[in-house]
C-alpha cells in the first residue's frame, strides 16, 4: 500500500533546475507538487490549497525562505 497516494507538495526555489528536478522525483513517486520559482506566486497559491510538506529555498529574490514561511 502506497502512503504516497493523496499527499501534496509544494517546491519554492528560485534555482528553475534544481526545481524540476525535485518536482520530476517526487511525482515519480507518487506525490502531487506544486512547484514555483518565483515566492510570490508560491505565496498567493499556497493561501488556495492545503500541503503536506512545504520544501522551501532560504535565499530567494523578493522574499526569502524565512520570511514565506
Amino acid at each position: 500500500m502506497s502512503t504516497t497516494k493523496g499527499k501534496n507538495i509544494l517546491i519554492v526555489d528560485d534555482d528553475e533546475d534544481l526545481n524540476n528536478l525535485y518536482e520530476t522525483f517526487l511525482k515519480f513517486d507518487g506525490y502531487k507538487v506544486d512547484a514555483f520559482t518565483d515566492p510570490l506566486d508560491a505565496l498567493s497559491y499556497f493561501r488556495k490549497d492545503v500541503y503536506d510538506l512545504v520544501l522551501l529555498d532560504l535565499k530567494m529574490p523578493k522574499m526569502n525562505g524565512v520570511e514565506l514561511s
